[in-house]
């Protein structure tokens, strides 16, 4: 493919970022007789010209925040407006993020029973666990739960509690309720109860593939919510309690799945570096991988970090990667 070439760099992460680039010196971007001395000139000059983007990003927050005037009392905003419009932004991000995930969970087991009976094993990448909405709604409820936890009911039930605005200021200066936002934000609140959003596609996964006894989820998360033989209601269970706990457990659940013990591996961005789960000629499980992506992240360097734990060398066949839409 590229016959005139003297030096081929192959790296998975080379061109992700430019700082990476600093081993590549036979490229000729820099040293003598170009236009940059060192690699450090050549990448403060690269970096330099992506500056305007933040003076991009604050005309844009100025023009967000601004207001039209109403002749009604506007009600007191629980912080100021840009505030409440980044917060709102960020709610909306999540809430779609993790409802476009639900929404594909059935087809993801769809291919994971396919992949199961054909004879492969399984390996789901994704990003988030839920695990701020789970803590939250565990804190709301005392910690006595009735089911799975909706994590996109969570992320907009609580921005309507929190900054859904309800008081009005009066001509002489006192803040009091106001009965019309109050009663629409009462209503907000009934309205997303009747919606029947979906649980926690990480929850509902690992309970459609068999609960936690059949498939290995390596994450950061501390709890998940999981029904078992023992007890087939849906319940609240800890994982560890502190971050390195959570890294042996990881390491726990890998070899289960590395040893056959467990056909299905969940893995997160936390569990996406420093761990194999490829079909490796010294493991008992060398059944060909299936990898599907549930959800992308936002770098590529990313990407390929969690692509390439089922795709390494010493290995009796390569993965089978699929993209869940």
């Amino acid at each position: 493919m590229l016959p005139k070439a003297r030096v081929v760099y192959c790296r998975a992460t080379g061109v992700t970022d430019v700082k990476n680039m600093a081993f590549m010196e036979r490229l000729g971007l820099w040293g003598d007789g170009t236009a940059f001395k060192s690699f450090d000139s050549f990448l403060a000059s690269i970096t330099k010209r992506g500056l305007g983007k933040s003076e991009l990003k604050k005309s844009l927050e100025f023009a967000i925040g601004r207001t039209t005037p109403s002749t009604r009392t506007p009600p007191v905003r629980p912080s100021s407006t840009p505030r409440v419009w980044s917060v709102f932004w960020s709610c909306h991000q999540r809430f779609f993020k993790q409802l476009c995930m639900s929404m594909k969970v059935p087809t993801i087991v769809e291919e994971a029973q396919q992949a199961l009976q054909a004879g492969y094993c399984v390996v789901i990448g994704l990003q988030s666990t839920g695990e701020a909405s789970l803590e939250s709604e565990i804190s709301r409820c005392g910690g006595v739960l009735n089911g799975f936890v909706s994590s996109t009911e969570e992320i907009i039930s609580r921005f309507i509690k929190q900054y859904f605005p309800t008081q009005i200021i009066k001509s002489n200066g006192d803040v009091v309720e106001d009965q019309w936002s109050v009663q629409a934000k009462n209503l907000l609140q009934g309205f997303v109860k009747k919606i029947n959003l979906p649980i926690s596609p990480l929850d509902d996964l690992i309970n459609q593939l068999g609960g936690p006894g059949k498939v290995a989820e390596m994450t950061g998360r501390r709890g998940r919510v999981v029904k078992t033989d023992k007890q087939p209601r849906p319940h609240y269970e800890a994982r560890e309690s502190d971050s390195s706990n959570v890294d042996s457990l990881n390491i726990q659940e890998r070899n289960s799945f590395m040893n056959g013990t467990k056909l299905v591996a969940i893995i997160s961005d936390t569990a996406s570096t420093g761990i194999s789960l490829h079909a490796d000629l010294r493991a008992a499980n060398q059944c060909r991988r299936v990898h599907v992506t549930i959800e992308l992240p936002w770098s590529a360097d990313k990407a390929v970090q969690q692509l390439g734990r089922s795709h390494r060398s010493n290995q009796t066949s390569g993965p089978i990667y699929k993209l869940g839409r």
